[in-house]
Formats: structure tokens, C-alpha cells, sequence
């Protein structure tokens, strides 16, 4: 009977606003509870209670009745247990306390792995949460689709979304554009089977927020727009805001600073009727550097200064960096180099730095140092800058960051700005934009009457993963579903090789996957893919290209397709059969400047893509080891120093290339270039593995 009670006041928890009687109930059921003497019920009773405090945001009342209850618990009712550490977990995250949230998720799923308990995956994903406010960026990845491909095995759709739309946000933060493009198409997929109003705007939101970043204006205004039409339909002020402030950003990168006046007054009114003040330091952020750019530097200043108010007041902290960084340009745009520089230095750019932030950190100290003539300090920021573009951000953000601080460059937009006054007032508004012109499909259809052509495929897994059909990319929309992709990319690892359905599973849901379960998704995966390859594919007609024959799958493009990782593997061996060293040199250019980048580098934290993965960047370094060898033999030392520059580019605690790099410079008479390749030598193997660069990189520049 208590139980019974205690299970329905759990739901009601979930309902929005919760009841003030509720309180009273759960206090009851713990002093009945308390009375029978009974400790898991006891426990169950303790854990309604903190649930309740926590869902009133009440975090101290929360942390006192789990602690006292976990004790109690202990060794007695483990998932009790497990529950009140998740709820401890939940809340030291609100409480910004990120090491004590991860010790306590991981002791949740400790004790849910070793008692075989469900529900796992839920710690799953906020533990993931939690890694990527640590900044453990690659290990909240892995996390977090961890929970989602236990999702996916027990057919849990909106545990699904929810992932799905929590990644999409890990990899837009993290700027993997492409990457979070797939989970939030994935999520609107999933979205169709299982509507929720929240879940979608939220997809449309990170859509507007990606096409925006990637300069895809129209399609950023068309998302933004469509996002905020659902938004409407949910709960409160606060979503309308949030995708106002968006569909303003994308409107103001596309020139028309009227109609982002709009969007942003319209979102500051949102979130001043919502309380969010931090929401409201979000909106003056945008319209200060929409007058920063208008060349109305007081008016700028004075919006800045409320954001930094803002933000010190609310303790947000990445905020408060990204409005100091505006500033800072505002200043620079004025010319006041000196207040510009002493502001930047009470920024600190360090590994706990958000990468965005670090961006505009060294571009601001790029621009200051150019402005200033000092080019040893710019060529230093730069470096530090190319080191973001190999890790994080493409070379079009960093160029984008540089812009921002570069007052004479940067094109003036919006000289007619309003004043702050009348832009604020009550009494006038800036009128709506008319609604954007919906984005034509990707792929029109064939009408009847137009022949048939056999389609050619390009398909790209060396630094990115793209597939083009006809010369036209296909896209995440076109997919369909991420899962779609990566079943693709699994069967292209094993090309022409007939696979099982459990292998495909095993290898994409993990090796507890219940296979049985798992086939339906598996299904519409190769639909999918199957669509996405001949988009006029009739229902049940036959691929051309993906078969399910005798048990298995089989993906063959017979001659339609060029793909980047057999050209690279069949060159390398074809060149073991010449004999011409010219003809071999070609061979090994040819073959590893087909290696752009990692194969398939979205995928490098799943097991299945490491073997592949490993063995091409090996054979890249071995190829270009081979290739340096091969121009200096011949004389050619520019081309020689180059291809064995670029094996430390790709590892840069390979030992024999230092060895061969520092030889080479040191014959030729180079021994400060020779100096300075081993100061990068021990400054890579202390980062590495703490120690100094092996004893025969260094008796080399000993000897000389």
C-alpha cells in the first residue's frame, strides 16, 4: 500500500506545477514508512522526498535528506541507493559542483552494473552531462552515445530524442558542426514517431544555431523560424526567447540588421517576462556588437557593461569571458590598444578554457600584437590559433575571430541604428520581417519523360566523411538518421564482405544489445541508406548497391564509385611492383595526399572505425617516411623535409622522424633548425608521456 502511494506521488512529481499538497503525502508516506521499519522502504519513501525538493529547485533541502537516506541505505537497498546517488549527482551539477556530480554517477552505475539493475542508461547520459562540463570533451562523447545506443536497444524513442538533442548540443559547443547536424536531423526522425513540442524546438534551435555558424543564412532563418512556430505551443516564455535570439542572429549574419533589431528586442522582452536576466545579458550581447559593428562604439560599450553586470552578478562565468572578449573588440575597434590589452589579461586562456573562448583569446592578441608591430608575439598566437584549427575549429571560424577584432576590415552594417533609448521603448517596436521563402528540397524529382543515368559516387572518409552522388553532396537530411550513416560507414569498412545483422549490431549497439530488438531499427537503417544512395528507389524494388543475401548484408558499387580509402590502400600496394624510382615517388605522393586527415574522424572514439584507422595512419607515416627517403636520395631536399615535416604533423612523438628530420638539417648545415625541431621534440614528448624525447633523437644534436 505504500509503495503504491509512493509510486504514484513519484509520477506526480513529473507533472508541471506540482501540487502543494504533494509535499504533505510524501511526509507521510516517510513517517508510515519509518514505522514499519523496513529499510528499502524507508529508502524508497527518503527518495520521493529528496525528488520533490529537487524538483522545486530547493538543492540544500535535496542534499541533506539523500545524504541522510544514503547512509541509511547502504549495503541494503541498492537501488535506492543507486537513485539517491543519481539524485546527488543531478544536484551537486546544479550546484556547478562538476567533481563531486561525476564521483557520484559513477558510483550509481557501479552499483546498478553489479546488481544488474535497469536504468543505467539514464546516469548514462547525465554522467556524460557532467564529463563535458569537466571539459573531458571526448569522454562526454562517448557517454553520451553510449546512452543513446542503450536507448536504442531497448527501444526507448524519447530516451532517443533526448540524447540525440543533448549530443547535438555537446558537438555544436565543442564545434563539430557536422557531426551535431547528424544528431539533430536524427532527432527530428525520431520526433515523427514520438512528437514533443520541447524536444523539437529544441532540434530546430541547435539547426538554426549550426547553419548559422556555417554561414548557411537562409536555411539557419528557414530552421529558426520553423522552431519558432512549435515554440509557441510550449510552456512559457523562455523557449520563444531563446529561439528569438537565434532567428536574430541568423538574420543579422545575413546583413539585414532591421530585422534582427527585431528578433533581439523581441527575445529581451521574452526573457525579461520570464525572469531570465542571464537571458537578457544574451540579447545585449548581440546588439552590442550589433553597434560595436554599426561603428556606435558608446552605445556598444554601455550594452556590454550590463551583460558584465549581468553575468558577475549571476556568477556565469563563460558568459562574463565572452562578454569581457567583446569589449576588448569594442576597444580595439576604438584604438585604445592599452585599455583593450590590460582588460584581455584578466582572461586566462588555459586547458580548462571553453575552446570558443580561447578562439577569440588569441585572435584579440593576434590583432593587438599586429597593431602594434610586434611580430613575434603575433606569429606566436597564430600558432596557437593553427593548433585550434587541427583540433577544433576549421580555418574559416578562426578567420571569422579575427575579423571580429580587426576594426578596419570588418565591413560597417546598420549606420542608422536606433538609439538605446528608442530601440527599448514601449511605445515604438521595429517591424517584422516578412516570413523567409521556404528552401527548396535537396533533390528535385525526375519527371517521367527524363532518362535514367547511372549515378557515380564520390565518397570521402580521410579527414571528413562526405558521399556525393552525381557530384552533390548528400546530406544528414537526406539520411535520414544518423544510425543510417553509421551502419553505411560500418558496411564500407567491409567492403564487398558480406555481414550479419549481429555483427552490425554487436559492432553499433553494444555487445548487450538485444539483437531481436535491435533488427526493426536496423531495417529502416538500410531503407535509409538504401533511399538516401537512389533517391527514386520504388517501395520493394531492389538496390543496386546494398543486398541482403543469404543471411547477410553486402555493399558493392561495382565501378560507380570512387572512394578515397581503397585508392589509398590499392596505390600504396601497387607501388610495391615498381621498380622506376620516379614512378614510385609519384605513387607515394599521390597515395598520402589522399590522406587529408584521420579516416572517418567524427567516429574516432568507436571501437569498431580504431583498427582501420590506425593501420591507414601507419601506413601514411611509413609512405611519407619512404617517399622523403626517396627525394633525398635524388637531391630533392625541399620536397624530402616536407614529407617527413608532415609525418610530425601527424604524430609528433614519431622518433624516426625527428631522427631522419634533425640528420637531414644537420648535413645540411640547418643546426638552429635542427635545434629548434628538438625543442618541439621535448616539448612533444613531455606533453605526451612526461618524459624526454628517446637518447638518439638527442645524441644527434649532441654530436654536431
Amino acid at each position: 500500500m505504500i509503495e503504491q502511494r509512493l509510486h504514484e506521488l513519484r509520477e506526480s512529481l513529473r507533472a508541471s506545477p506540482i501540487d502543494d499538497g504533494v509535499r504533505a503525502q510524501i511526509l507521510a508516506c516517510v513517517f508510515d514508512a519509518e514505522a514499519t521499519g523496513d529499510a528499502v522502504l524507508i529508502a524508497k519513501a527518503h527518495v520521493v522526498l529528496a525528488e520533490y525538493h529537487f524538483s522545486k529547485g530547493q538543492q540544500d533541502q535535496t542534499v541533506s535528506i539523500a545524504e541522510r537516506a544514503l547512509a541509511a541505505a547502504a549495503g541494503k537497498a541498492p537501488r535506492e541507493e543507486a537513485d539517491l546517488l543519481y539524485l546527488l549527482g543531478r544536484t551537486s551539477m546544479a550546484l556547478t559542483d562538476v567533481t563531486s556530480s561525476l564521483s557520484y554517477f559513477e558510483r550509481a552505475i557501479a552499483i546498478l552494473q553489479e546488481h544488474s539493475i535497469d536504468g543505467v542508461v539514464k546516469v548514462y547520459l547525465r554522467y556524460g552531462e557532467a564529463l563535458g562540463k569537466a571539459r573531458r570533451f571526448a569522454d562526454a562523447a562517448h557517454m553520451l552515445e553510449k546512452a543513446l545506443r542503450s536507448y536504442e536497444a531497448i527501444n526507448d524513442v524519447y530516451g532517443a530524442i533526448n540524447c540525440c538533442n543533448r549530443l547535438t548540443l555537446h558537438y555544436i559547443h565543442t564545434g563539430m558542426y557536422a557531426k551535431a547536424m547528424e544528431y539533430a536531423y536524427e532527432s527530428l526522425t525520431l520526433l515523427d514517431a514520438e512528437p514533443n513540442d520541447g524536444q523539437k524546438a529544441s532540434a530546430f534551435k541547435s539547426l538554426c544555431i549550426i547553419h548559422t555558424r556555417l554561414g548557411m543564412l537562409p536555411r539557419a532563418i528557414e530552421y529558426g523560424v520553423r522552431g519558432l512556430d512549435v515554440s509557441r505551443r510550449v510552456h512559457g516564455p523562455l523557449p520563444q526567447a531563446d529561439m528569438l535570439g537565434c532567428v536574430g542572429d541568423a538574420y543579422y549574419r545575413s546583413g539585414d540588421v532591421g530585422a534582427a533589431l527585431h528578433y533581439f528586442t523581441e527575445a529581451a522582452a521574452f526573457y525579461q517576462q520570464g525572469g531570465s536576466k542571464i537571458g537578457q545579458g544574451f540579447v545585449y550581447t548581440s546588439l552590442a556588437v550589433a553597434y560595436r559593428d554599426g561603428g556606435k562604439y558608446d552605445d556598444a560599450l554601455k550594452l556590454v557593461d550590463q551583460v558584465i553586470d549581468i553575468f558577475t552578478t549571476g556568477n556565469y562565468t563563460l558568459g562574463l569571458a565572452a562578454a569581457t572578449l567583446i569589449k576588448v573588440s569594442i576597444l580595439i575597434h576604438m584604438g585604445l590598444l592599452d585599455d583593450a590589452d590590460a582588460l584581455l589579461t584578466t582572461i586566462v586562456a588555459d586547458e580548462s578554457t571553453e575552446p570558443q573562448t580561447a578562439l577569440d583569446i588569441y585572435a584579440a592578441r593576434v590583432t593587438l600584437a599586429d597593431a602594434r608591430g610586434d611580430a613575434t608575439s603575433a606569429a606566436r598566437y597564430r600558432l596557437l590559433l593553427q593548433r585550434l584549427s587541427v583540433h577544433v575549429f576549421s580555418n574559416e571560424a578562426i578567420t571569422e575571430a579575427l575579423e571580429r577584432f580587426r576594426s578596419r576590415e570588418l565591413p560597417r552594417r546598420g549606420s542608422d541604428l536606433p538609439t538605446l533609448d528608442h530601440l527599448f521603448s514601449t511605445s515604438t517596436s521595429i517591424p517584422a520581417p516578412p516570413p523567409p521563402k521556404p528552401i527548396a528540397a535537396p533533390i528535385a524529382p525526375i519527371t517521367a519523360s527524363a532518362p535514367t543515368l547511372s549515378p557515380s559516387f564520390t565518397i570521402t572518409t580521410f579527414g571528413s566523411f562526405v558521399v556525393r552522388r552525381n557530384g552533390e553532396e548528400i546530406s544528414p537530411e537526406q539520411w535520414k538518421r544518423k544510425k543510417a550513416r553509421d551502419v553505411f560507414k560500418y558496411l564500407l569498412l567491409r567492403y564487398r564482405r558480406s555481414v550479419t545483422p549481429e555483427e552490425i549490431i554487436t559492432a553499433l549497439w553494444g555487445e548487450d544489445a538485444d539483437v531481436d530488438a535491435c533488427i526493426p531499427t536496423l531495417q529502416n537503417s538500410v531503407s535509409f541508406i538504401r533511399t538516401a544512395l537512389e533517391p527514386h528507389l520504388k517501395p520493394r524494388q531492389p538496390s543496386s548497391y546494398l543486398v541482403f543475401r543469404d543471411g547477410a548484408y553486402l555493399l558493392d558499387f561495382k565501378d560507380a564509385a570512387e572512394i578515397d580509402l581503397f585508392t589509398f590502400l590499392s596505390t600504396l600496394d601497387d607501388r610495391r611492383n615498381e621498380t622506376s624510382t620516379e614512378q614510385q615517388i609519384s605513387m607515394l605522393t599521390a597515395a598520402t595526399q589522399l590522406y587529408t586527415g584521420d579516416l572517418l574522424p567524427d567516429d574516432r572514439y568507436d571501437d569498431w572505425t580504431a583498427p582501420m584507422r590506425d593501420e591507414c595512419k601507419e601506413r601514411c607515416i611509413e609512405a611519407l617516411l619512404e617517399l622523403s627517403q626517396l627525394h633525398f636520395d635524388t637531391g630533392n631536399t625541399t620536397d624530402g623535409t616536407a614529407a617527413v615535416r608532415r609525418v610530425l604533423q601527424l604524430d609528433d612523438t614519431y622518433e624516426e622522424a625527428y631522427e631522419v628530420l634533425i640528420s637531414e638539417l644537420l648535413r645540411t648545415g640547418r643546426s638552429s633548425d635542427a635545434e629548434r625541431v628538438f625543442e618541439s621534440a621535448k616539448k612533444a614528448y613531455q606533453r605526451e608521456y612526461n618524459s624526454l624525447p628517446p637518447s638518439t633523437i638527442a645524441s644527434l644534436v649532441s654530436k654536431r
